[in-house]
């Protein structure tokens, strides 16, 4: 099951993903698609960023993208062991998507703040100095994002 079967974008520069899989674990990754070109620091092109098991969760208009705890699981049998185990140790909720469409289960959010940003944080590599995405300069990448069956790619400049 695709977790965002439909990407798109709109004439004013957002990105519309339709979420079709709440509550199913997907692989979240992020990674450099260019290298800034000095070795010393770092940041090479294909560089892949820590991989993430998360998840959708829906709450009233809005969308949540969750990282359960990995460190700590129970190998019981015994689901309220299981459970106790699972409560014990907080989820993190690594985004809030608002709701901007919903039909037949699936949900539209808006994700293009979620994307222009600084998820491979590259910014504390570039060190001394402040560092920040500049959204007036930045925008998804539209020839490089696509949307396949069972992953998606997204691409920002």
């Amino acid at each position: 099951m695709a977790i965002f079967p439909c990407i798109g974008m709109s004439g004013t520069g957002t990105l519309w993903l339709e979420n079709s899989a709440l509550h199913t674990e997907f692989l979240y990754t992020s990674g450099l698609a260019a290298g800034l070109g000095s070795n010393d620091i770092g940041l090479d092109r294909g560089q892949a960023g820590g991989g993430k098991v998360v998840s959708f969760e829906r709450a009233g208009h809005k969308v949540f993208m969750v990282q359960g705890n990995e460190s700590f699981r129970s190998s019981s049998a015994n689901p309220a062991e299981r459970r106790s185990v699972e409560d014990s140790f907080a989820k993190s909720i690594l985004w809030g998507f608002t709701v901007a469409a919903e039909s037949n289960g699936r949900v539209l959010v808006d994700a293009t703040d979620f994307v222009v940003r600084d998820g491979h944080g590259a910014a504390n590599a570039l060190r001394p100095g402040t560092y920040r995405v500049d959204k007036a300069r930045s925008a998804v990448y539209m020839p490089r994002t696509k949307g396949f069956p069972k992953n998606s790619e997204i691409e920002v400049r």
